[in-house]
């Protein structure tokens, strides 16, 4: 990374936190995973059904079994996260550095991250669940699984640095996959996540200003 680092694009699900998938956990909180929340997931996978489509078929199922939203968010908010994910947030504020936390997860677990690292300034660019008429629950999407999507992880980046006027070698990217480093081609920096140690490699990098 270089001291030039401008601004981190993190991943939440599955960087911050130890819950690749919000929308997974959910069902296998209700215990419909197996069953039926991963046939959804494989359908979409298959090409049977848009982005917008099975979000859409998951909150039909969470309103079959009568979720509501306090309950799903109640649920949420037991997602455990990486030990090091608040100070890390709190050491890029303190170094100036932007955050943007960008997920197709739920803005209540972003927030929920940033809250307890005492709230410092960043984007959240997320999804969520919001309550429609008779409480049902309906998904409100603003990033897209759909790389072709305006609303895809690679769109919203670029967006979001060309707002600013940085280049991709002034960005930092976080993620547990592969495709979160590769938001904005090869000249931005990334770190992958795949254990709570790795999020501590973010710290010396930034230690050592590279």
């Amino acid at each position: 990374m270089s001291a030039s680092t401008r601004i981190a694009i993190l991943d939440v699900d599955g960087t911050l936190t130890r819950v690749a998938s919000p929308w997974q956990y959910l069902h296998e909180r209700l215990g419909l995973w197996d069953t039926e929340g991963r046939p959804i997931l494989d359908r979409y996978l298959a090409g049977e059904s848009s982005y917008d489509d099975f979000c859409a078929a998951d909150a039909a199922l969470w309103n079959r079994e009568g979720l509501t939203l306090e309950a799903a968010g109640a649920l949420l908010d037991q997602i455990p996260l990486r030990p090091a994910a608040t100070g890390l947030l709190r050491e890029l504020a303190e170094r100036e550095v932007a955050i943007l936390l960008l997920s197709t997860g739920f803005v209540r677990v972003a927030r929920r991250i940033l809250e307890a690292a005492g709230s410092p300034p960043a984007r959240i660019l997320a999804n969520d669940m919001i309550a429609i008429a008779g409480g049902r629950l309906a998904p409100r999407l603003d990033v897209s699984a759909d790389r072709d999507d305006p609303r895809s992880k690679p769109a919203l980046a670029g967006a979001a640095t060309r707002e600013l006027g940085l280049r991709p070698a002034e960005v930092l990217l976080v993620g547990d996959r592969k495709a979160d480093l590769d938001l904005l081609g090869p000249r931005a920096s990334g770190v992958l996540v795949r254990d709570d140690r790795d999020l501590t490699t973010v710290h010396e990098h930034l230690a050592a200003g590279r």
